[in-house]
Order: structure tokens, then sequence, then C-alpha cells
């Protein structure tokens, strides 16, 4: 995987230094840049290694310098598989905001709502782990007003940031909430 890693990024350098101008004007090594970063969307890789695996991250860090380098495409332009592998690198980063923006960027796609859901719920966590409960609590708020599928999972996680929080009522009513929702949590 190290050999893979280091073919991306010769790959990608190679195509920042093309030059010539395509059919309709755009800047080719740009055109380049982009289909080489988004391949590694491509492979679903998380599925194989596991979102947490190093070196998933390593070549996400990768794509996603290549991507902000290019600095062409906005986020909205992105497909919604890239937009959870950026989101899920800014967040091994520690970057909580800009994984925010790509991970809701993702979930407006039908296809990828349930996955992105998924990450956002996940990201709530790291958050309420490493940063703070208040902005946990805000993004499990957000989350929850788009009606994910893991409702359930989403109250429990925000009951834990509230009781952080010292918000004991609220805690409780989002606790009874992912009980209702999920009796199965009720075996944890």
């Amino acid at each position: 995987l190290e050999e893979a890693a280091e073919n991306y990024k010769s790959a990608l350098g190679k195509a920042s230094k093309m030059t010539g101008v395509g059919e309709e004007g755009e800047d080719k090594s740009q055109d380049s840049m982009a289909k080489i970063a988004g391949e590694i969307f491509k492979q679903e890789l998380d599925e194989v290694l596991g979102r947490n695996h190093p070196m998933l991250m390593e070549l996400g860090n990768i794509a996603g310098e290549a991507l902000k380098d290019m600095g062409t495409k906005s986020m909205t332009d992105l497909p919604p598989q890239q937009c959870i592998f950026m989101g899920l690198s800014a967040a091994n980063q520690g970057n909580f905001a800009e994984a925010e923006m790509y991970l809701f960027n993702a979930l407006e796609d039908s296809e990828f709502f349930a996955q992105a859901c998924d990450e956002i719920n996940f990201l709530g966590t790291r958050i309420r782990k490493t940063s703070s409960p208040e902005k946990a609590v805000i993004l499990y708020r957000r989350l929850l007003a788009k009606t994910p599928p893991n409702r359930a999972a989403v109250h429990y996680n925000m009951a834990l940031a509230l009781i952080m929080d010292k918000q004991e009522i609220e805690s409780a009513g989002h606790l009874v909430q992912a009980i209702y929702q999920d009796s199965g949590l009720l075996r944890m």
C-alpha cells in the first residue's frame, strides 16, 4: 500500500505538469489531476481496509491536497463519495468544521444519504470526545433535522453529549427517543 501511495503521488505530480488545453478550453493539467484524484474514491477502499485504516487516511490526505491545490472545483461539484472521503480525511486531521461541510454536502445525494448520516453521527462522537460536547450537540441537532435512518443512534449520542454538557433533562428525553426508536439499545 505504501508503494501505491507513492505511485498515486507521482501520477498527481505528473498530471499537474501537463500542458495544453482541452476541447472546451479547460486546462489539461486541472482536468487530469481531478480525474486521478477522483479515481481513488471509486476504489471503495474504506470497505476493503476499514474507514480508520492509516493508509486510507494517507491516500485521502493526498487526494484532498491535490483537489485543494486545484482550487477550481468547489465542494458542491464533487461527487458524494468524494465528499464522504474528504470529510473522513478532514476529520482524521482534526478539521471537524471542514469534515462537517463535506459530509453534509454528501448527505444531499439520496444514494449516499444513509452512509453520510452514519459518518456525521461518527463525526459527532469524535467531536464530543475530543473537542466539545456543545459542538457535538449542534451537529446532532442539524443531523436530526434531516430525519436520518440512524435516528436512534443519533438520539443516543445526543443524550451522551447533553449529559456531558450537564443538561440532564434534555438528555433523558433523547435517551427515551433513542430507546423508543430502537428497543435493542436496552440490551447494550
